[in-house]
């Protein structure tokens, strides 16, 4: 079989300790694929091995930190352009939260300016704002991020129109605000719990009411679409996953304004326990999809419950 990955073809990802080819294979334990050391970032170098991967692709090899990935395709024709489109950043472990799910290695802040290498790639001109392209933040928290608003200001010069924000919606953004009123934003805050208790439990650090405050400015801030801000709750085996618990953040969410609800189950878990989940847990998804079926609310799921939905299905 010939097979292709839209993010070999046009992603980047920049990850806390290299440039790297996606983010998308970091549940399987097998690592990401390489492009380049921050301190030897040469973008010659970087497609050179953007093509290796293509051609061994659609030879029909598939590399092991590849195997497994949702996101591999069968293709028919190998794509021989040479430009970016999805931008991942990931490259950040500052953050103002505690998060006991996180996998963010490392207590120390790493700046790994990012900022001069996209803007090197716009001065190429290796940028393009293609309809499966975006600009990604995640790992971290983005909006204490030095260089954010300036990372910001550069797509949107650039002509870059889609943009995903994931925040812990600690801290408020006048930049996310601008993103809201003009652009087409994704943005993922985190909510994790309704409950104060439980939501200092996850988050480790005292702010549940300014989180709720800042969800709601931003919800009343979106002008492109009523779906671009988004609460998220990851399930936690043994913290949050009752019934009772994902109802309070349901209601929540809704009574916010919120219109587009995530689901996903704590990666770390769900690896040690060989990519399943538990009758419990398959019992609250149900339940939330049945509640928002009813309300005419959007849900999605994020990547261990799409791993998790697709070897469902496979099988």
């Amino acid at each position: 079989m010939k097979y292709g990955c839209m993010y070999i073809d046009k992603g980047i990802t920049f990850f806390y300790d290299a440039v790297r080819m996606c983010c998308k294979s970091a549940h399987n334990n097998k690592g990401m694929p390489f492009l380049s050391d921050y301190e030897k970032y040469n973008i010659d170098d970087i497609f050179n091995k953007k093509r290796e991967y293509k051609k061994l692709l659609y030879n029909g090899t598939v590399p092991d930190e590849c195997k497994g990935c949702i996101f591999l395709k069968e293709i028919e024709n190998i794509s021989q352009d040479d430009y970016i489109s999805i931008i991942d950043i990931d490259s950040f472990n500052i953050c103002n939260s505690k998060c006991i799910y996180c996998g963010i290695p490392g207590a120390e802040t790493i700046d790994r300016n990012v900022f001069p290498i996209i803007k090197d790639l716009f001065k190429k001109k290796l940028i393009k704002d293609d309809k499966y392209g975006y600009i990604q933040f995640a790992g971290g928290e983005p909006t204490i991020m030095k260089n954010f608003e300036n990372i910001l200001d550069l797509c949107m010069k650039n002509g870059i129109s889609n943009y995903m924000i994931h925040t812990n919606g600690i801290k408020y953004s006048k930049s996310i605000e601008k993103l809201l009123k003009n652009y087409d934003i994704k943005l993922i805050i985190s909510l994790d719990s309704a409950d104060k208790e439980t939501f200092l439990k996850v988050k480790q650090v005292p702010c549940f009411d300014n989180v709720v405050k800042n969800i709601k400015k931003y919800v009343q801030a979106q002008k492109k679409s009523d779906i671009s801000v988004r609460s998220k709750y990851i399930i936690i085996p043994g913290v949050n996953d009752s019934k009772e618990e994902i109802l309070k953040w349901y209601d929540l969410s809704v009574s916010l304004g919120v219109k587009m609800l995530i689901l996903d189950v704590e990666m770390q878990w769900f690896k040690m326990h060989n990519q399943t989940i538990t009758k419990e847990t398959e019992d609250i998804i149900k339940l939330i999809q049945d509640k928002c079926s009813q309300d005419n609310i959007v849900l999605d799921y994020y990547e261990s419950l799409k791993v998790w939905f697709n070897n469902k299905n496979v099988t």
